[in-house]
């Protein structure tokens, strides 16, 4: 079927019945549109009536599949692949305007946020966040349709061979430039290509891109997308409570290899690291934060500190005992990598003649010449270096022990392996594999095992700290724990009476007071 299609009232006024040979050739006029794949084309802006259908029944679909019974990861999975491309064509051919494109995003969130159970207030940037960068990559409307025109923009200009469109572009990127990178000569082609490339104006956190040219379109198009994962990343880390984690979480993909596939997770771990990576677990800082009615932010466990997550997983002197835990469990996983032709093995056992000093893992080459010193940590994500600073940490700790041991060996080296509470793979920890000569395929199933392991590991100790002091008495200073030992907590046991029908009942002892309450959003983490 052949149409002709004009982009001028008064031509398609006086265009006279154009034929293809013998065959007329119906001419469209300025309202009329035709459907290509599917989608509404034509030179007038396509109405009101078929946008609204394409987003209701988009919105209809999203909705029964995050309403299904399919796992979390697999309803965004499912959202990603099969919902949302079908209407990457329409925003390619439509440009529905940014307000529709705002609208249906408010409405896609709002209904995406049920699958991974995040409360109504986490960040919109944690969604649109791409999954290397460590968010859940769900596109965005709107950016899409800002990328989609460009494209169509960029394939205009570069395939048209009208030499009066280029002189506009051409002078249109000139007067760009003046505006913007005055210091840049706008007469010259480098100068114009210095601009596009972006390599004289690098953002914060920015990368300059490769050269560009006229026919590199895919790399255009990925600069464009880097670019913007790029911007809400930057902007989930200005968030005052919910982003800190993310300089960490962002260093390395695999610290969420795991959004789309859950694999090695449980429910309630998958769950538990969305929402303790944007700092939304029912910790006492975060509610009072949310302007709940909080009488008390101290711990509920301890007593001796405000109640942060940070405390929670890693400094609490209950949790001491599960947090050790979670380290033996990482180094467990070295031990057990690490070839027996590396020469012998030590775990946490001191050398001759070093006095206390009782390193991780220490590894003696078959020649005796030669020490590796292998030290675990798992930090909390709670600054942009907290992963470096931890490193730097262990290597200060042990630098005198491998001055002492080099009085009697040849090298000595010192390997810190830092592995966030919340997930975080420090980039650090590759060269550290490589040393230990660990194969590069079991390498990249040990990364994805350790944060898996990190993971697992303060979801337990979350789960009982919560579920233990929201049936304990309010700590005090005269019943503290030791560091060492910590004591059972009274009121941990259930008390077992008799009902009046002689049959035992439970009751629980009450709350600690001015604790949070336990919403059902809560209870779903813990499920």
């Amino acid at each position: 079927m052949c149409l002709v299609n004009h982009t001028s009232r008064l031509y398609v006024d006086h265009l006279h019945n154009p034929r293809l040979g013998t065959e007329a050739i119906p001419a469209l006029s300025w309202e009329d549109r035709y459907k290509y794949l599917g989608c509404p084309t034509g030179s007038y802006r396509t109405p009101a009536n078929v946008l609204n259908a394409l987003r209701d029944g988009l919105l209809r679909d999203t909705g029964i599949v995050f309403s299904s019974q399919l796992a979390e990861w697999q309803k965004l999975d499912a959202f990603r692949k099969f919902l949302f491309p079908r209407l990457c064509f329409v925003l390619k051919v439509v440009f529905p305007g940014a307000i529709w494109c705002k609208k249906l995003d408010t409405a896609l969130r709002t209904t995406i946020k049920r699958g991974p159970h995040l409360p109504p207030r986490a960040c919109t940037k944690y969604f649109y966040l791409s999954q290397a960068l460590g968010g859940l990559g769900i596109p965005s409307v709107e950016d899409e349709s800002h990328v989609a025109r460009a494209a169509q923009v960029y394939k205009f200009l570069a395939d048209t061979r009208d030499p009066r469109i280029t002189d506009v572009a051409l002078d249109q990127l000139k007067e760009t430039v003046a505006k913007r990178a005055r210091h840049l000569d706008r007469t010259t082609p480098e100068g114009l290509m210095l601009f596009i490339n972006s390599t004289s104006l690098p953002g914060e956190g920015r990368r300059p891109p490769e050269p560009l040219t006229w026919n590199k379109r895919k790399l255009l198009f990925q600069a464009l997308q880097e670019e913007i994962h790029i911007r809400h990343l930057r902007d989930l880390k200005r968030t005052t409570d919910q982003g800190r984690a993310f300089d960490s979480v962002s260093l390395h993909p695999d610290s969420t290899f795991f959004i789309y596939t859950g694999a090695f997770l449980t429910f309630p771990q998958y769950r538990f690291i969305h929402r303790a990576r944007l700092n939304l677990l029912p910790v006492c800082t975060v509610q009072a934060l949310c302007h709940r009615p909080i009488t008390n932010t101290q711990c509920r466990t301890c007593g001796r500190a405000p109640e942060t997550l940070a405390h929670v997983l890693n400094h609490c002197h209950y949790n001491l005992g599960m947090a050790r835990d979670r380290h033996n469990a990482i180094l467990e996983r070295i031990v057990k990598a690490v070839p027996e032709f590396m020469g012998t093995k030590m775990k946490e056992q001191p050398l001759p003649g070093t006095g206390d000093n009782r390193p991780d893992l220490t590894i003696i080459s078959p020649c005796g010449r030669k020490v590796m010193l292998v030290e675990v940590s798992c930090p909390f994500e709670g600054s942009p270096t907290a992963l470096e600073d931890a490193a730097a940490h262990k290597v200060t700790k042990y630098e005198p022990l491998r001055r002492q041991l080099l009085q009697n060996y040849s090298e000595v080296t010192i390997h810190p392996f830092i592995v966030g509470s919340l997930g975080s793979w420090f980039p650090g920890n590759d060269r550290v594999l490589s040393a230990l000569r660990i194969g590069y395929k079991y390498a990249a199933l040990m990364r994805r095992l350790c944060v898996v392991s990190a993971i697992a590991r303060s979801q337990t100790i979350w789960y009982q700290a919560i579920c233990k002091s929201h049936h304990r008495p309010a700590a005090t200073h005269d019943n503290q724990p030791s560091a060492t030992t910590p004591p059972a907590a009274p009121g941990d046991q259930p008390t077992t009476t008799k009902s009046p029908t002689n049959q035992p009942t439970t009751t629980m002892p009450p709350a600690a007071p001015g604790g949070p309450p336990m919403g059902n959003s809560d209870q779903a983490v813990l499920a």
